[in-house]
């Protein structure tokens, strides 16, 4: 659409655009089209409008004109400074560029002057190096023209001068001249140190071939003693001579006086000390000679006394210190001395000391002497005398000291030749008993061992007992070790009720306090039986009955080493009062007293150690270890029981109280450890039954055959081996404890099996028959002794007396006399009841093995089969046995009832 806008009103927008920038404000000029004919029309108001603003700038030019000349003016004047202030500036510049030159020049003539002051400073210094140079090269000949005329020190002093201002030119140390001057100084130091080694081993000459030390107070120069010929230092010596002071300072000087000394010390310990001091095969010595300026050991001397000894070290040592100066003795005595010391009292002064008061006298005068030399040493200014002293105060405790290693000793070497010829010993005891007692019963008393079974049977009998205990407490439960663990139980036990009382009355226990499980004990072994009707009656008052001494005897085997090691006690018992009286108030050992009566606990001590070892070696070692420790026990209570009763004032053994109990101990457990290994032999020989299963069927009745026969075997070889060692009564209670393994061990496994068949229970009834066989081993028999015991076979409970009380660990059944009688004995009866603990279950199973259910239940309900097996076990054993059947569950029906 064509704009309605006047060409004039567009023209008016362009020109206020160009000449303010102003925007036109109507919408309708932004939008309109310019046309070209508003061209010309714009122009020409543009052109109006410069021509406007020209006028204008005219007319105000023309107002302005004054001023602008004046700034015209200024103008110029400026340009004409600035001119000028450029000419001063190339003025400066140039000046500048002259004074450099000026610089330059002066700087290189003061470098010039510095190089003359350097010339003049190197000058002077080159001056004094050679002023020094040539010092030095003077000294340096000094040195040789002083060790040519012998001044040694003197040289050695120039010497050291002279390398301290080498040290000095530390500025040269690269330049050839000082290099060379150094070289002479070492030539120079070697020849000297050289020159002095010879003249010291020319003084102190070492022949060691000859075992000869000679030291001389001078010695004569010879030519040709060092190397320096090349500086001609010693081309031509003179015949001076040279004394030891000389080469000793001269020594020190040159740092060689430790060396020397230290050579010195090895020469005397190898060619002097040692031979002397020092035994040879044939227990002779080296004998000190001294002969003018020499001392040797050439020949041989068979006096080995101390006092000998300590004469000839004095020798010595006076010899080192009246030809030796004493900036060599004092050091010498410093290393010499310790060892010399240590070397006389292990060797000599040790071995003088006595092992027991024999030869005290000589002793003392050992220690005389000891101090003696210690004095005389001392006077030469020697170091090194306290140790001896305090070997001389010691002397006390240098003795027991002794006395303790030989006594030691003596115990090992008694144990290392064997157990020596064996002695039987008897042990009494004499015991009030009372008149009532089966032992003055006439005719022997009631000698049916049975009589009293099975009587009464209405009144009440002891429950049953448990299966089987343990095998580990196999000797404990036997022998009663555990009566105070069943004082709860004692209503249901009436047999054993009887029993304690008697061993009460005996005063059995009362020394076994703590005993050892497995050693046998001091109590009565217990029977699980009702007590007959007589011993009711006998239960009165004990002040209503009379009393009456018995004497128990019985025998038994010990070696020849607790006698031994007894007499060793007693010598040292009497020494400790020897030295108590007055005869020993000023001995230098009679504070040892009361330290020797320690010694007999260290030699217990010593062979509880050692004896396991030895005694091991021979055969029935542990039970004679076991018999020797009892009697040792026994002995050593009776002597320190009379020592005890001694006065005060004397010494006495009452602190073996405590080992006399750890023998006890330790007497128990070689028996302890001889019996477990026994026990576990038997107990491995009895495995090869494997249970007894399938006894009847090849290779396993074989088998069981040979376990068997093996047990048995080894119970008699045993018997065999101990009876000649054990008492009668040790000997039972070991064998019993021994076979109530076996029975327990059989019985467990026969009643673990489930089924047993007639051929089996035979077969298993033959094996119990071939172990009972060995109740021959407990036979009683015939008594030898003043007054006879009661029959241990017999029913009336009456325990067998004990041992004595010497020996509270012996066993407790000695094999007891019978009381007079001119009747005749009765055939010996097993006892194999009174010390194998469930032989009676054992017997009763084998019973079992072989009947009929009308028997075992007659047993059960009529006999004492009870007393022995519990309800379930003889069920147990009725089911494996029979095949079920109305008369099996009728039976075990009044089993269970019963």
């Amino acid at each position: 659409m064509p704009s309605t806008i006047p060409d004039r009103d567009l023209g008016h927008a362009l020109l206020q655009s160009v000449r303010d920038g102003a925007y036109p404000d109507s919408e309708e000029v932004v939008a309109a089209h310019v046309q070209p004919t508003v061209l010309p029309l714009a122009l020409d108001f543009l052109e109006k409008a410069r021509n406007e603003v020209q006028d204008e700038i005219r007319e105000r030019s023309r107002e302005s004109a004054p001023d602008i000349d004046g700034w015209i003016s200024q103008a110029k004047q400026l340009h004409a400074d600035i001119q000028q202030s450029r000419a001063t500036a190339r003025e400066i510049v140039k000046q500048a560029e002259a004074g450099k030159l000026q610089q330059s020049r002066v700087e290189d003539e003061s470098s010039k002057v510095n190089l003359l002051h350097g010339e003049l400073a190197f000058n002077e210094t080159l001056e004094g190096a050679l002023v020094e140079i040539q010092a030095i090269s003077a000294k340096l000949d000094a040195v040789q023209e002083a060790a040519l005329q012998d001044q040694i020190v003197h040289a050695i002093d120039l010497l050291d001068e002279a390398e301290d201002r080498l040290g000095q030119l530390w500025a040269l140390d690269n330049t050839r001249v000082v290099a060379l001057f150094r070289g002479h100084a070492s030539d120079l130091r070697n020849g000297l140190i050289e020159n002095v080694e010879s003249c010291w081993n020319a003084l102190i000459a070492v022949d060691r071939t000859k075992q000869r030390l000679t030291i001389r107070d001078h010695v004569e120069r010879m030519p040709h003693v060092s190397n320096l010929d090349r500086v001609a230092l010693m081309n031509s010596l003179g015949s001076s001579a040279i004394t030891v002071d000389s080469i000793v300072d001269a020594s020190s000087k040159l740092g060689l006086l430790k060396a020397r000394i230290d050579s010195l010390y090895r020469s005397l310990e190898n060619i002097i000390l040692s031979p002397r001091l020092n035994f040879s095969p044939d227990r002779t010595v080296a004998a000190i000679s001294i002969a003018g300026d020499s001392i040797d050991t050439s020949q041989r001397l068979s006096d080995v006394g101390v006092e000998r000894a300590l004469e000839d070290v004095l020798s010595i040592i006076e010899y080192l210190n009246s030809r030796l100066p004493s900036t060599i003795t004092a050091p010498l005595s410093e290393i010499l001395t310790p060892t010399l010391n240590t070397r006389l009292i292990d060797t000599w002064l040790s071995s003088a000391v006595p092992p027991s008061l024999e030869g005290l006298d000589k002793f003392q005068h050992i220690l005389s002497a000891v101090l003696d030399f210690t004095k005389r040493v001392d006077s030469f200014g020697w170091a090194g005398k306290t140790s001896l002293v305090e070997w001389v105060e010691r002397a006390p405790m240098v003795w027991l000291t002794k006395r303790r290693e030989s006594s030691l000793d003596g115990v090992r070497k008694l144990l290392s030749r064997g157990l020596g010829d064996t002695k039987t010993v008897e042990r009494v005891e004499t015991q009030k008993v009372s008149h009532d007692d089966d032992v003055f019963q006439p005719k022997g008393g009631d000698n049916d061992w049975d009589a009293g079974w099975g009587e009464d049977e209405s009144e009440p009998s002891e429950p049953p007992r448990d299966k089987v205990a343990k095998d580990d407490d196999d000797d404990v439960s036997a022998w009663g070790f555990n009566d105070d663990d069943e004082d709860d139980n004692a209503g249901s036990k009436p047999a054993d009720q009887g029993e304690d009382d008697v061993a009460e009355a005996w005063g059995w226990g009362e020394d076994d306090d703590d005993p050892v499980a497995g050693a046998p004990s001091t109590n009565s072994p217990k029977r699980a039986s009702k007590p007959p009707p007589r011993q009711a009656a006998d239960q009165r008052p004990t002040s209503q009955r009379s009393e009456r001494e018995v004497t128990l005897k019985e025998t038994y085997t010990i070696t020849a080493i607790p006698e031994a090691i007894l007499d060793m006690i007693h010598k040292v018992q009497s020494d400790a009062e020897a030295l108590t009286t007055p005869a020993y108030a000023h001995s230098p050992i009679h504070p040892a007293a009361a330290g020797l009566l320690s010694l007999p606990t260290l030699l217990l001590a010593m062979y509880r150690a050692a004896a396991p070892t030895y005694y091991a070696l021979s055969t029935g070692g542990n039970m004679y270890l076991y018999n020797d420790s009892l009697y040792l026990t026994a002995q050593l209570e009776l002597l320190a029981s009379e020592s005890q009763s001694q006065s005060r004032s004397s010494p006495n053994l009452t602190r073996l109280i405590p080992d006399i109990t750890s023998l006890t101990t330790f007497a128990k457990r070689a028996y302890t450890a001889e019996m477990d290994a026994q026990r576990t032999i038997l107990r491995d020989l009895l495995d090869g039954a494997q249970g007894f299963t399938d006894c009847t069927s090849p290779p396993f009745s074989a088998q069981c055959d040979l376990a068997i026969a093996s047990t048995v075997d080894r119970l008699r070889l045993l018997n065999d081996l101990w009876k000649p060692v054990l008492s009668r009564s040790a000997l039972l209670q070991s064998l019993g404890s021994l076979l109530a393994t076996v029975t327990e061990k059989m019985v467990v496994e026969i009643e673990d099996m489930s089924d047993i068949s007639e051929a089996e229970s035979v077969r298993l009834a033959g094996f119990c028959a071939q172990i009972s066989q060995l109740d021959d081993l407990f036979l009683q028999e015939r008594p030898t002794s003043e007054t006879q015991a009661p029959n241990l076979a017999s029913g009336s409970g009456a325990a067998p007396p004990p041992p004595p009380p010497s020996a509270p660990s012996a066993p407790s059944a000695p094999s007891a006399p019978s009381a007079p009688s001119a009747q005749p004995q009765p055939d010996p009866v097993p006892m194999t009841v009174m010390y194998a603990p469930a032989w009676l279950k054992f017997q009763y199973l084998a019973t079992i093995l072989e009947s009929s259910l009308v028997d075992i239940r007659y047993l059960w309900t009529e006999g004492e089969l009870r007393l022995e097996f519990s309800k379930d076990e003889v069920i147990d054993l009725v089911e494996a046995l029979f095949a079920d059947s109305e008369h099996r569950r009728r039976a075990i029906g009044e089993i269970r009832r019963g």
